[in-house]
């Protein structure tokens, strides 16, 4: 069959299957996010009772839930949003039994077993047991996070939403590179824009990146968070990272509402900078006038609420910089930007002044919740999120980029029950949020037309210059303007079946999002000589008041082109069976199947045209009959999500790409550029049939967990679990146009197996011979009661590559024994794995592979009403990457250009300069030449471990009914600890740059916050 019928075939299936849900289901809709209280009911002999009328009352449901035990005597109630329930059991024949306190969180199974005894009905019997904590359906890794504990945790100055992630287990967290003070998040060894992020069940991510950072949203607008970090059942969306869905408030039949203030001026923080090199750095600052407002009521008692939210934010951003940093920027101030024989001086670095990144954002949120009828529930919600913010990093002199992010997103949602036995979901949204660099909006630039880098110095390799260790960079930015959107639909059903060997809950669903869009248009901003960028190196570095030159400058044919065009879709259809075939045991199956289509509507071609098919298989027992010791496993096939920032959309092709694209080199520093390349346009801008290979599909994780939950006296759960994932067929890029040797110490055989006329010609592939794996054990804790909450986790991992190395890697050929790393590893992206010894960032930039982690978190109103809270993590330091060093090229590989058939050169691949240091990948650090800024020898170079502590005290006033006023103090990085995210990028792994082993993203200054909230 080919891939057109194939493709022909499967829509042909979905079509069927979706018509067969629509006719199946009563036009019966569920909602997404909600959970669940079912047990089983017996009397005081343990016999089973059916027919036993269960009702669940709460404030957060418009009516009373109502359910009859079957004929084993269980029962079970769906469909409940966040919030504090109570359980009446009635039979006539016996007293009633009441049960109250429940706290359900979002998307939680609980177990509430049911003893009744002889009596009236009219006779009552109230139980205080222990609200059960553990979720005994799903065997997921599964945290939920109430709203009122995010607001009260003192973990960021920026309170962002996201901020509990720092307090999950297997997330690893730093600074965005900005140093503005949010954070980005990387989920059990994923990358920060892997994550899939749901707002009521619909995606609240741009197309363009999906990463956390870029959601904004109030605190207010949040009742409670589901978070998911494993075992991600079928019925959820493709993604190997994080799945969350924001539960957001209702109303109520009450009016009720809040207002609060975060106010820290800049003076309010401390100063932990690190001096070296004779000369302190800049402490990460915080400067917050944060606004929060929330009201929300009754439009009509019983039928319909309202909810609104507004965040108001006007904050600034010391940014990090260590001695090294500021010595260089200093130095620096006022040099002249030397030309070259056909080009103009280009003016003077800019004075360095200290200066922060700032931000400006609006965050409103609506929302209308409307009781139909008894089974049919609709609901709409508005939220946006804009923000304007300086994106300036520890090197630049001077304001250098503003970034424009955020957009709309609106859904609605049809939520029914269909009889005792069947409910279903019906979701529509649609956002078009981006981030966006544009040019009207860049700071003023002075007299620099272009965008300058200064390196300290260069290495020659392969007839190319690459800059050693970046010292200063500024001038005008290449933008992008980025416009993005998601047309997401929904819809499942979910039926119960009593017999076939126990009871089961099928359910069953389509994912469609048939409209994903990302057009990008990237505006060069070329000086007037058609040079847009310059890498330059200081005259004298001994004398730096003779100013620099350049010895690297890019320019293209155009000024400014359309990159990127695409429409891609996503056609999921699910098919799950919760199996309880006993009482205790509770068995999980799934299947997904996805139709994923990736078009660029530039060149009018696939890049992929794929289906895939995760199959999930999981299990949860119950050791004691009580619900309170639970042992769990999954395993399945999890697929990368379809975003618009990964490798099959932004891979330009192996050729010019779009534009003629013009590099030149100029070594010995007489102003003539003597060394060059280019790289024409394409024909077809990109070639099918070369640049993509034909069976792309889209990467997968093979994980599997084995956990245990307990429930233990005082309103203590523990989940212990092991975590095992390996990432496999990540996007990768292979030369099709090079004539490799057959083994090591052989010479590269020149080009043309495909184009004789073309040096490298990577093919957009899947990694078919490596994959990262990644071991875990986690631990965590948490406790919930009216007055108290805690949050605790521990992850300790290890990590390491199993399989070879890409076949036209030159380490394949140059340094085969090398392969192995039980260090850091590249991250999960794809395509930064076909040249290993190549000076790349990429090689460097390895945040999500960490050691241990350690997090706390508590709340607690204590006596007076007063309030505290504290959080502590603990999260080991950043290893440096893969090291290496340059000790030249060995003529056997052959010479360093290589000639084409048209005349022209190009690169040797083989004939690089670079080697990597030490037996493999994760060994080679030389202890002795390490800086002294704490960094240790441990196989690569390791970082100290960041500890930070965060600390709040506050006092609660009441007034009268139901209304609250409350001061905060606040402070942040209580210790004033003064540890390093991550390593610098361009040279941290290069052992004989200036840059080696140089550290950057300072963890804040300690900072005094005041808070202020009145509750009504």
């Amino acid at each position: 069959m080919n891939n057109f019928q194939r493709r022909k075939t499967l829509r042909k299936t979905i079509l069927i299957a979706l018509v067969l849900i629509l006719a199946t289901s009563g036009l019966a809709f569920s909602q997404a996010g909600t959970g669940s209280l079912r047990g089983n009911v017996k009397d005081a002999s343990g016999a089973v009772l059916p027919g036993v009328t269960v009702t669940v009352s709460s404030d957060a449901i418009m009516a009373d839930q109502v359910a009859l035990s079957d004929g084993s005597g269980y029962y079970r109630v769906l469909n409940l949003p966040p919030g504090t329930y109570a359980v009446l059991a009635e039979l006539s024949g016996f007293a009633s039994y009441r049960q109250e306190g429940i706290v359900l969180r979002a998307g939680s199974n609980f177990n509430v077993d049911v003893t009744m005894g002889i009596g009236g009905v009219e006779e009552t019997i109230t139980v205080t047991a222990e609200t059960p904590m553990l979720e005994i359906a799903s065997p997921s890794n599964i945290l939920n996070v109430d709203g009122e504990f995010q607001r009260e945790m003192p973990i960021q100055a920026r309170r962002n939403w996201s901020d509990f992630l720092e307090l999950t287990p297997g997330v690893n967290a730093r600074p965005f590179d900005d140093g503005s003070g949010r954070m980005v998040y990387f989920g059990h060894a994923t990358e920060h824009f892997a994550h899939v992020i749901q707002i009521e069940g619909m995606s609240a991510v741009g197309y363009d990146d999906a990463q956390v950072t870029y959601v904004g949203m109030g605190a207010d607008m949040v009742e409670d968070v589901s978070v998911k970090t494993g075992g991600i059942t079928a019925d959820e969306p493709m993604g190997t990272g994080i799945v969350m869905n924001v539960v957001t408030k209702s109303g109520g039949n009450n009016f009720s509402g809040s207002a609060a203030l975060a106010w820290q001026n800049l003076d309010w923080n401390g100063d932990n900078s690190v001096e070296l090199e004779g000369t302190a750095g800049t402490p990460t600052t915080s400067q917050i006038r944060q606004f929060d407002g929330a009201i929300g009521g009754p439009i009509a008692q019983d039928k319909a609420w309202f909810f609104f939210s507004y965040r108001r934010a006007d904050l600034a951003a010391g940014i990090s910089r260590t001695g090294v940093n500021t010595t260089r920027l200093d130095r620096y101030s006022g040099i002249a930007l030397g030309g070259s024989a056909d080009t103009p001086a280009r003016g003077t670095v800019p004075v360095y002044e200290v200066f922060p990144n700032t931000s400006k954002s609006h965050q409103p949120y609506f929302k209308i919740t409307s009781q139909l009828n008894s089974n049919h529930q609709l609901s709409a919600f508005y939220q946006r999120d804009t923000l304007d913010n300086t994106s300036d990093r520890e090197y630049n002199w001077s304001n250098y980029l503003t970034v424009k992010t955020g957009g709309n997103l609106i859904g609605g949602k049809l939520t029914s029950v269909f009889g005792t036995d069947t409910t279903a979901q019906f979701t529509l949204g649609f956002n078009d949020k981006a981030g966006e660099t544009l040019v009207a909006a860049q700071p003023n630039i002075g007299d620099i037309g272009l965008e300058i880098e200064i390196f300290d110095s260069f290495t020659r390799s392969g007839g190319e210059l690459d800059g050693d260790a970046r010292q200063v960079a500024g001038g005008m930015p290449q933008t992008t303007a980025d416009p993005s959107s998601i047309l997401l639909i929904r819809a499942d059903i979910t039926h119960f079946k009593e017999g076939w060997g126990g009871n089961h809950e099928f359910k069953t669903g389509l994912f469609l999002a048939p409209r994903n869009r990302r057009e990008s248009v990237t505006s060069y901003n070329a000086n007037a000589d058609g040079w847009y960028y310059e890498g330059h190196v200081p005259i004298d570095s001994t004398n730096l008041a003779l100013g620099t030159r350049p010895f690297e400058r890019v320019r293209r044919d155009v000024s400014s082109v359309q990159t990127r065009g695409a429409a891609d879709r996503d056609i999921g259809l699910y098919f799950t069976d919760s199996w309880k075939p006993t009482q205790r045991l509770t068995l999980n199956l799934g299947v997904r199947l996805d139709l994923v289509t990736r078009h660029d509507t530039l060149d009018d071609f696939d890049r992929m045209n794929t289906a895939v098919v995760g199959p999930r298989v999981g299990f949860s027992y119950m050791l004691t009959e009580d619900a309170r010791n639970i042992l769990r496993g999954s395993w399945g096939l999890i697929h990368e999500q379809v975003n618009g920032r990964d490798n099959v959309t932004s891979y330009t092709g192996s050729g010019g790409g779009r534009t003629d694209l013009i590099r030149e080199w100029d070594e010995d520093g007489d102003g003539i550029f003597e060394l060059s390349d280019f790289d024409p346009r394409s024909s077809t801008r990109i070639d099918p049939s070369i640049d993509f290979d034909p069976d792309l599909t889209q990467p997968y994780v093979n994980e599997a967990i084995i956990g245990y939950r307990t429930q233990l006296p005082g309103q203590l759960a523990i989940d212990t679990a092991i975590v095992s994932r390996r990432y496999t067929k990540n996007y990768a890029l292979t030369d099709t146009n090079g004539m490799y040797p057959s083994g090591p110490g052989q010479p590269f055989g020149g080009f043309g197996l495909i184009d004789p006329n073309r040096g490298i010609i990577n093919q957009q592939t899947n990694n078919a011979w490596s994959k990262l794996n990644y071991t875990a054990l986690e631990i965590t804790a948490t406790k919930q009661t009216q007055r108290f909450s805690f949050m605790a986790g521990i992850n300790r991992q290890w990590q390491h590559f199993s399989g070879d190395w890409n076949p036209t890697d030159p380490a394949r050929f140059i340094q085969p024994e090398t392969f192995d790393s039980d260090r850091a590893l590249y991250m999960p992206r794809g395509n930064n794995e076909h040249n290993t010894l190549r000076a790349s960032t990429a090689l460097s930039y390895n945040p999500t592979w960490r050691r241990y982690s350690i997090r706390f978190g508590t709340t607690y109103r204590a006596p007076k009403d007063i309030t505290l809270a504290f959080s502590f993590t603990s999260n080991a330091g950043p290893w440096s990457g893969a090291l290496l060093d340059n000790p030249g090229n060995d003529p056997i590989y052959g010479p360093e250009r290589v000639p084409l058939d048209n005349g022209t050169t190009q690169e040797n691949p083989l004939a690089t300069v670079y080697r990597l240091v030490g037996e493999n990948r994760g060994s080679g650090c030389p202890s002795t030449d390490l800086p002294a800024n704490g960094v240790s020898c441990d196989g690569q170079a390791r970082a100290p471990a960041i500890n930070t502590l965060g600390l709040k005290v506050g006092k609660i006033f009441s007034f009268g009914d139901n209304q609250e006023f409350e001061i905060g103090a606040n402070i942040f990085n209580l210790l004033n600890s003064s540890d390093h995210h991550q390593f610098t990028y361009g040279g941290a792994n290069r052992v004989w740059s200036s840059n080696y082993a140089q550290l950057r993203s300072l963890q804040a200054a300690r900072g005094f916050q005041l808070t202020l909230l009145f509750r009504f």
